[in-house]
């Protein structure tokens, strides 16, 4: 095996003096897959593949047909994919606009800690030819806790690289969210 080290997820807004960042490690075998991760948030908390939360997964449209609102985070770096996600979300999911809300959150590890406690539904990012191009391993060590929580994960390829990612409760909805994210690129 080895490990994977992300130690400073999120350094652009550590630098800049934000309390959201943290650290990831991930262990994976020699094949590249992963096989634990620890993720630390700054808070001093921990989210693992080792445990799950106990939360009960709803896809996004039981959420909306019980009253819900959806929050999901859209990472672009700033190519401006975001401002075209929300009419699409709105539109596939029947939403008016106060029933979404989309957020860009400032490091994986934090993001993937808002969803664990289930403070976001999902999240999708999207390759950027302002930022990163690509998501290498230690980016995404996180998605291992997600994955043991029964969140679905779709990474996908354009070209030979990671460089979409899509997270949410249920296949369905992470392929959806994949589509609508697929259609900006």
């Amino acid at each position: 095996w080895q490990l994977l080290v992300d130690p400073l997820d999120g350094s652009a807004v550590f630098a800049k003096g934000s309390k959201k960042w943290g650290s990831m490690v991930g262990a994976t075998d020699l094949e590249g897959r992963l096989i634990f991760s620890w993720n630390i948030i700054s808070t001093g908390a921990v989210f693992t593949s080792e445990y799950s939360p106990i939360l009960p997964l709803k896809s996004l449209k039981s959420k909306i047909d019980s009253g819900g609102k959806l929050r999901i985070d859209v990472f672009d770096y700033d190519a401006g994919a975001s401002e075209k996600i929300r009419p699409e979300l709105e539109a596939t999911y029947g939403l008016k606009s106060d029933q979404l809300q989309i957020t860009s959150g400032p490091s994986a590890v934090c993001t993937g800690w808002d969803i664990w406690r289930g403070l976001l539904d999902g999240l999708l990012w999207l390759p950027s030819i302002n930022g990163k191009k690509n998501y290498p391993g230690y980016d995404l060590i996180f998605l291992g806790a997600l994955a043991s929580a029964g969140y679905a994960v779709r990474l996908g390829k354009i070209g030979t690289a990671v460089n979409f990612v899509a997270v949410a409760p249920t296949n369905e909805d992470v392929e959806t969210l994949y589509a609508i994210g697929l259609r900006q690129i």
